[in-house]
């Protein structure tokens, strides 16, 4: 019997619940994205990261 893949349901596709989907996913996982909007689009929002060396 082959071993089966873990299962993982992530709950949101917001930016955490797709970078997260998209990093199990990568790594072999069987991943379902579950989102209640009919289509994904922009809203406005963003994200802006700084780095000080």
């Amino acid at each position: 019997m082959a071993p089966s893949k873990t299962q993982i349901a992530i709950v949101g596709g917001g930016v955490a619940g797709l970078v997260t989907a998209t990093l199990l996913h990568r790594h072999g996982m069987d991943v379902r994205l579950y989102e209640q909007t009919p289509v994904f689009g922009a809203v406005g929002a963003g994200i802006q990261l700084s780095l000080r060396s």
